[in-house]
C-alpha cells in the first residue's frame, strides 16, 4: 500500500469514525486499515493528528465490539501520536471503568478533564468512577464473562481459540459466537447451518455491531444469507442492530414496527439478488421514497422503463 492510498484510507476514518470501521468489517480492517497504520505509522511527526484520530476511532470501534482491553491498546495508541488527545484519555477511563480498574479510571479521566474542562461526557464519567469506588461495585466486564473473552480472543484474530473455548456449548449466546467465528474465517457453510440452528432454537437475542463487523462481503451478497436473516428477524431483540437506511427511516419511520422494516431490508437484498422486479415493485408500493429501492428498481427495469416513474 503507498502512502496516498493509506491517507486515503485514514482520512475517512478520521472523517466517518468508528461506525465506518465496523460497517467496513473485519476483512476491510485487516486488508486495508491496519496496513493503512501501518504506512502512515512511519511519518508520525507529518501526521500526527491523523493518526491518533485513526486510533481513536479504532478503539472506539472495539468498545463497540465488546472488546474493551483491545480498545484500551488502540487509545494509547492515539495518544502516543498526540498526547493531548483529551477523548482518547476519556475513553480509556470509560473502558477501564467497565474492566473494573477503578483508580486507574480515575487517573485517565481526571487527565481528560484537565485537556478539556468542559467535557460534558468526561465530568459524567467522573462521577460514575467515584460512585463506582465508594459502593465497591462490580464491573460490567467480569473475569468469568465468556462472552467477553471470546470478543477479546477474536479482536486479536485469535478464531481458533474462540473455537476451542466454546466447543460443546449449545445455548443461543455461544451459537452466536460460533456463527461469528465461522464468518470471519470464510467457513460459508458451517455459518449458515450455525445460523440455522439459532432459529430452531427460537430464543430471542440480540444481533449486535459484532455480527455486522465479521460478516464477509461473499456472504453479504449471498441469497441465502438474506434468506435466513428473513426467518431470524423474530428472534431479534429490540436491542439488535440491524442494516438500515436513511431514506427508509426518514420517510417511513412512523408507517410500519422495526420488525417489519428489518424484514422489509431482507426482502429488498434477497429480491435485488434474485433480480426480482416484481419483488421490488410491490415492495415499493409499501415503501414509496425509499431512495435505495428506487435505484436498484431502475437497474433491474427493462430499457425505456424508469423505476423513478413507479406509483408514489
Amino acid at each position: 500500500m503507498n502512502k496516498r492510498e493509506a491517507l486515503n484510507i485514514l482520512e475517512k476514518i478520521s472523517d466517518e469514525g468508528y461506525y465506518q470501521i465496523i460497517w467496513e468489517g473485519y476483512d476491510w480492517y485487516k486488508n486495508n486499515l491496519e496496513p493503512a497504520l501501518k504506512t502512515i505509522g512511519d511519518y508520525p511527526e507529518e501526521h500526527a493528528s491523523l493518526l491518533a484520530e485513526s486510533w481513536f476511532a479504532l478503539g472506539w470501534s472495539f468498545y463497540e465490539l465488546d472488546a474493551p482491553l483491545k480498545a484500551t491498546a488502540c487509545y494509547h495508541k492515539a495518544v502516543e501520536f498526540d498526547t493531548a488527545h483529551s477523548e482518547s484519555y476519556r475513553e480509556l477511563a470509560n473502558c477501564l471503568h467497565k474492566v473494573g480498574q477503578y483508580e486507574q479510571a480515575l487517573n485517565y479521566v481526571i487527565k481528560a478533564r484537565e485537556l478539556d474542562p468542559d467535557d460534558d461526557f468526561a465530568i459524567e464519567q467522573q462521577e460514575e468512577i467515584e460512585s463506582s469506588m465508594e459502593q465497591d461495585e462490580e464491573p460490567y466486564y467480569v473475569e468469568d464473562d465468556l462472552g467477553w473473552a471470546c470478543s477479546e480472543l477474536m479482536a486479536e484474530d485469535k478464531m481458533d481459540q474462540v473455537n476451542k473455548l466454546i466447543k460443546g456449548r449449545r445455548k443461543t449466546e455461544f451459537l452466536v459466537i460460533r456463527a461469528r467465528c465461522y464468518s470471519a474465517q470464510k467457513e460459508h457453510k458451517k455459518y449458515l447451518n450455525t445460523l440455522r440452528s439459532i432459529i430452531n432454537r427460537g430464543t430471542f437475542f440480540d444481533w449486535t455491531y459484532q455480527e455486522w463487523f465479521y460478516l464477509n462481503a461473499h456472504l453479504y451478497n449471498k441469497l441465502s444469507f438474506w434468506k435466513t436473516m428473513l426467518e431470524m428477524v423474530p428472534l431479534l431483540g429490540s436491542e439488535s442492530v440491524f442494516e438500515t437506511y436513511q431514506s427508509l427511516s426518514d420517510n417511513h419511520h412512523g408507517n410500519s414496527s422495526t420488525r417489519i422494516k428489518r424484514e422489509a431490508v431482507c426482502l429488498f437484498h434477497v429480491y435485488r439478488l434474485e433480480q426480482n422486479v416484481e419483488g421490488i415493485l410491490k415492495l415499493h408500493q409499501n415503501y414509496p421514497d425509499w431512495k435505495e429501492l428506487k435505484d436498484v428498481a431502475n437497474e433491474l427495469m427493462p430499457p425505456g422503463i424508469s423505476g423513478t416513474s413507479m406509483p408514489g
